[in-house]
Order: structure tokens, then C-alpha cells, then sequence
């Protein structure tokens, strides 16, 4: 079964420790990093390896987990990677189909939407997103019977897939990192294999832009035995910058054409709340034909009468709970929850300032 423990590896000091434990683990996700968070996208969640669409993401720099909005499809050993603050995954397997398609994952508006199919089904390859491009190799394909040395890699900004160079080693389950690196694997059934290889003309993974963040000046030459000073600004002053109060986490990373290595500095930005502004929160829960009331996975949509660019749409976390931010001048808010297998149920609420609404939901089941 797969475990919750989660363990975080520190290169400073050379040590282990354990953190907040995933509240949904699951074996086999994909994974990637983003915006300074770790993604996990589906996976098996027993034994048998049911396939998972949740998708937990783990923030380093408070300790704690969320959930995102689960992936379209039901899946496990998908390959995925970060770019540009987006998390892309591709291929995969769901009980027994391996898979061609591909999503991509936007944290801003906590949505997945399809990207250009694999050139072929694949699962339990080794993936990574180094010079800005998602990258798979080897793995399972040709309906789960082959096991291949082939790779592909997709360039966001024309949405398309190319071949790369195939692998020595045709495995699969093998492990992996930016670089590109492919490390290990298995050549059929479950023996290891120690062969590791390089391919090579590929940066480590990018590290996104954080738009609230901003550095000047961004590159330098730094004169020997002296210094450059740098001056990091914060900004949450636009829509494209910080849509919501709270607290935002990143890192800042400095690289050189020296041996010399950096690692990253956390930097943290609390955003509180503009004056006039108050809190919308809830809970949707099911009440089925029993009459026993549990809490749902949901959406609720939050449409801002009274201020245009209001308009909220908000997966609800696995406990039901959902909540948003506005000024009191974009209610009074229509809000719909919706769930599969339920009717969906409308309310509608303003916002007062300085102030926290409550508004919940309880849906009943479209059958009996």
C-alpha cells in the first residue's frame, strides 16, 4: 500500500527529515515542481493499483499540503515536468490502457486542459523538463507489450512533439532527472538494471519566473574581489501578479558559468487583504439516499455581479471547503456548486468588508 510519509533530503547539510504527510499518497504519480511546490499527479492508490486522478501538491516552504484539480483521467506512471510555472504530464496507464493523451496544469486558474497526444502510448518512462521542453524516454508502449528505447519531447509554445535521440538502454520504471538523465530501470518484470546514461545538450529543469517577484539587475559580471549588489522587489499590485491575499512562496536561484554552485534562496510574500475586501467560505457536502451527509469533491462557481473580473471558479479541497476573496463592491454573488452524480445547488451572498460569509452547500444525488 502506498505510504504517507514524506521526507525532504537538504544538500547544506547533508541530512533527512520528515514533513507533513501526503493526506492522499499514492504510488507511481507523476511528478513535477512548479512555482516552488511538488506536484503529485495520480498514481496507484492500493495494491492493485487502482488508478488515482487526485493531485496533492506539497508547498517546502510552509510545510503543508493541498489538493489541485484532479486530473482528467484516472492514472498512473505518466510522465510529467514544470515549465514557465505550469506542470505538463503525458502517457500513462489506466487499468490496462496505456495512454497517447497529454494535459497541461495552470495553478492560476487551477485547471487541466489537452495538449497534443504522444507520438505513441507510453507508460513507466523517465520524464523531465529541462531547457523548457517536457521530455520522455523509453518505458511501456504498443498496447503495454513493448517495452522501447524511444523518446519525445514537446515544445509549449508550438504545442508539438518531436523525436529525440532513442536511449541506449530499453527499460522501464526507470529513474531519472534534468540534465537529461535516465538512471536504472528494469528490462522486463522486476529486475534491475544498473546501466545509467546521458543524454546530452540539455540544461537542469528551468526554474519558472514568479511574476510578483522581480530582480534588477537580472544578469552581471562580478569583478574579481569585488561585489554586485542586487535589489529584489516584491509586487502584488496586478491581476497578472497575485489574484488573492495570502501568503506565496518561491525561490530565488542564481546561476554562473563557474564551478561554483548556488542553492536556492525561499523567499516569501504575505499579501493582506485591501481594505473594503472580505472572505466568501464554505462547505459542500452530499446528502445521499440514507440521509447521511458527507463532504463532497466539488466545483463552485462564484459569478461577481456588481465588479466585472470577479468571477471565481473553485474546486473544492477533499473536506468540501472552498473560499475566495473580494472587495464588497463586486457582490452580491451568484454561486452554483455542482458535483458528479449530484444536483447541483445555487445561492447567493454579498461580501462585507473586513468580514468572513459563510455559505454552504448541501447536494442531493440526481438518483435514489
Amino acid at each position: 500500500m502506498p505510504i504517507a510519509e514524506t521526507d525532504v533530503y537538504d544538500p547544506s547539510s547533508n541530512t533527512w527529515s520528515t514533513v507533513a504527510p501526503n493526506p492522499s499518497p499514492t504510488a507511481a504519480p507523476g511528478v513535477a515542481t512548479a512555482n516552488g511546490k511538488i506536484y503529485f499527479i495520480g498514481g496507484c492508490a492500493d495494491s492493485f493499483c487502482t488508478p488515482s486522478s487526485n493531485v496533492e501538491v506539497y508547498d517546502p516552504g510552509t510545510d503543508s499540503w493541498s489538493s489541485a484539480a484532479n486530473y482528467p483521467t484516472p492514472n498512473s506512471w505518466e510522465g510529467c515536468g514544470g515549465i514557465s510555472g505550469k506542470v505538463y504530464c503525458a502517457g500513462g496507464i489506466n487499468n490496462g490502457a496505456t495512454l497517447t493523451t497529454a494535459n497541461v496544469y495552470d495553478p492560476t486558474s487551477n485547471s487541466w486542459s489537452p495538449i497534443a497526444n504522444l507520438p505513441i502510448d507510453l507508460w513507466g518512462g523517465v520524464a523531465g523538463a529541462p531547457s523548457g521542453t517536457l521530455v520522455l524516454s523509453s518505458g511501456v508502449t504498443n498496447g503495454g507489450f513493448t517495452i522501447t528505447n524511444q523518446g519525445f519531447s514537446y515544445d509549449p509554445s508550438s504545442n508539438t512533439w518531436s523525436a529525440i535521440p532513442n536511449a541506449q538502454f530499453p527499460v522501464y520504471r526507470a529513474g531519472g532527472g534534468c540534465g537529461y538523465y535516465k538512471i536504472g530501470g528494469s528490462t522486463g518484470g522486476f529486475a534491475p538494471s544498473a546501466n545509467s546514461e546521458l543524454l546530452s545538450g540539455l540544461t537542469q529543469c528551468g526554474f519558472s519566473d514568479i511574476p510578483w517577484l522581480d530582480e534588477n539587475p537580472k544578469t552581471f559580471d562580478v569583478p574579481a574581489g569585488g561585489t554586485v549588489s542586487v535589489t529584489i522587489t516584491f509586487s502584488a499590485t496586478t491581476a497578472d501578479q497575485v489574484t488573492q491575499p495570502g501568503t506565496y512562496t518561491g525561490q530565488l536561484v542564481v546561476t554562473s558559468n563557474t564551478p561554483q554552485s548556488f542553492n536556492p534562496t525561499p523567499v516569501t510574500m504575505n499579501v493582506t487583504p485591501p481594505k473594503g475586501w472580505g472572505k466568501m467560505v464554505g462547505v459542500v457536502s452530499g446528502k445521499d439516499c440514507t440521509s447521511k451527509i458527507s463532504p463532497l469533491r466539488a466545483v463552485v462557481f462564484a459569478d461577481g455581479k456588481g465588479q466585472k473580473g470577479f468571477s471565481f471558479t473553485l474546486p473544492t479541497d477533499k473536506n468540501g471547503n472552498y473560499g475566495f476573496w473580494a472587495p464588497a463592491s463586486a457582490g452580491p454573488f451568484t454561486m452554483t456548486a455542482s458535483a458528479v452524480g449530484w444536483i447541483p445547488q445555487t445561492a447567493t451572498s454579498s461580501i462585507r468588508g473586513g468580514k468572513t460569509t459563510t455559505v454552504n452547500f448541501t447536494l442531493r444525488p440526481t438518483i435514489c
